[in-house]
């Protein structure tokens, strides 16, 4: 068998934080959703919990976009928002992504 890539971990990596973040098994199909996660969780371990319009500029993706997946996310128990439309993990949230964390190591 060949000799894993930096490459291929990087993508495996991504497809283990798609399954434990968003229970999904396809990654390429929800990119997107992980590096929003990935994008809400800097602001939360920052202490600076981001706006749609910060995410949208972080991610590099339209602002309706953002809106609209968060909305999703918010819906999953993922992602909550504060009465000054900052995004944040929830508790589940936060789980999630702390058992993604652990299948990294």
């Amino acid at each position: 068998m060949p000799r894993p890539t930096t490459l291929h971990r990087a993508l495996h990596d991504m497809r283990n934080l798609s399954m434990a973040l968003l229970g999904q098994h396809r990654f390429a199909s929800h990119a997107g959703d992980v590096l929003l996660v990935c994008a809400v969780a800097v602001g939360d371990l920052e202490g600076k919990p981001m706006t749609a319009w910060k995410l949208a500029a972080y991610v590099g993706m339209p602002r309706p976009t953002i809106v609209r997946r968060l909305a999703r996310m918010a819906r999953a128990g993922l992602v909550a928002r504060d009465g000054r439309g900052r995004y944040s993990l929830t508790t589940e949230g936060r789980r999630r992504a702390a058992r993604a964390a652990g299948r990294q190591m």
